[in-house]
């Protein structure tokens, strides 16, 4: 079994993926820098640009910024340095219903230079989506985060 280890062609390969988003070019050489620095094997860069890419919510003019040095350092902290097993969802579930991921309704309202969000119900997402809101004020999102049900699938050895 060959030992998993950082490379300079994975990483230049995980920081391409990152081209598409606005100050690419302003940040490349920085994001492989912090890469270098943060992932512990290939598989942990790719991990981590997954995770930024799929983190990744454009602004109100429909724009993502290229992610910062300090997001990738902070991804790396958060995204195991192995990859976890697999995991399975309770199928009895209320929150997700078996498939293992639950909704979060959320109203965002920016005030000044902050952006406050708090969580709502999905009946209060509904209504306000009817409604027209402050456009440049406010907004209603919905989102899916894992659920708290999902366990590990232990895996049986042949016997």
């Amino acid at each position: 079994m060959v030992a998993a280890k950082l490379t300079e062609a994975g990483l230049k390969k995980q920081v391409k993926r990152l081209q598409g988003y606005a100050n690419f070019d302003a940040f490349k050489e920085e994001l492989l820098r912090v890469l270098w620095s943060h992932a512990v094997t290939d598989d942990h860069a790719e991990r981590v640009v997954s995770r930024l890419i799929d983190a990744k919510v454009p602004n109100e003019s429909g724009f993502s910024a290229c992610p910062t040095p300090a997001e990738i350092i902070a991804t790396c902290k958060l995204v195991p340095e192995k990859k976890q097993p697999a995991r399975s969802a309770n199928k009895k579930c209320v929150q997700c219903f078996g498939t293992g991921f639950a909704q979060d309704f959320i109203l965002a309202t920016r005030i000044g230079d902050r952006l406050e969000t708090q969580s709502i119900s999905e009946e209060q997402f509904h209504q306000l989506r009817k409604q027209p809101l402050s456009s440049r004020n406010q907004a209603v999102y919905e989102s899916v985060h894992p659920c708290t049900c999902i366990q590990p699938v232990v895996e049986m050895a042949n016997v």
